[in-house]
């Protein structure tokens, strides 16, 4: 297996349960370089605003530099905050 990815929404998508979940998947799939992190954007229940996206990428990338990647879902929502989530640095491209 090449990768694992974790999808954050319609649950708890605290950035605090993120976090440590993501942990989690680091320990035991091996290393940060085995996990994609999907999280949910959008303005609606059981789904992170973009600040929130932001922070919890920003966190999960100061404690595993080597994570794989990430993806969102509601791409457009990134796209009319002029996305500050996918050019999070080493995810823009």
């Amino acid at each position: 297996m090449d990768y694992a990815a974790p999808q954050y929404y319609d649950g708890d998508d605290a950035p605090s349960y993120v976090v440590n979940n993501v942990n989690e998947w680091v320990t035991l799939l091996g290393g940060a370089n085995r996990v994609v992190v999907g999280l949910g954007i959008w303005d609606a229940a059981n789904y992170m605003m973009m600040g929130g996206a932001v922070q919890t990428m920003n966190q999960v990338k100061a404690n595993h530099s080597t994570i794989r990647e990430a993806f969102k879902w509601r791409i457009h929502i990134d796209e009319s905050y002029g996305w500050p989530f996918a050019c999070l640095p080493r995810l823009c491209r």
